[in-house]
């Protein structure tokens, strides 16, 4: 007699939409970030993100003279109203 499989959780809905920059928040607990930025407000980890060692600010310069390419978009998930990079 085959096992019986478990029920999978359904996946969280999946679209592609654009969105307004001002919806945008930084995830003080993705995980590249090691922790550091557990407690901060949105303009502390702006700053540390400009600077040693994440350089934001080249990605800044690139979007300004590239502009953003379409067909690498960044992964959001929801968070209340706004939307947190995953």
């Amino acid at each position: 007699m085959p096992a019986k499989r478990k029920k999978q959780p359904k996946a969280d809905r999946v679209e592609f939409v654009y969105l307004s920059t001002k919806k945008l928040r930084f995830d003080p607990n993705n995980p590249r970030f090691g922790g550091e930025l557990g407690h901060k407000t949105e303009d502390q980890i702006e700053e540390l993100l400009l600077g040693k060692p994440y350089y934001a600010s080249e990605l800044t310069d690139s979007f300004l003279e590239n502009g953003f390419i379409d067909y690498e978009p960044l992964v959001v998930r929801k968070e209340g109203g706004h939307f947190s990079r995953s």
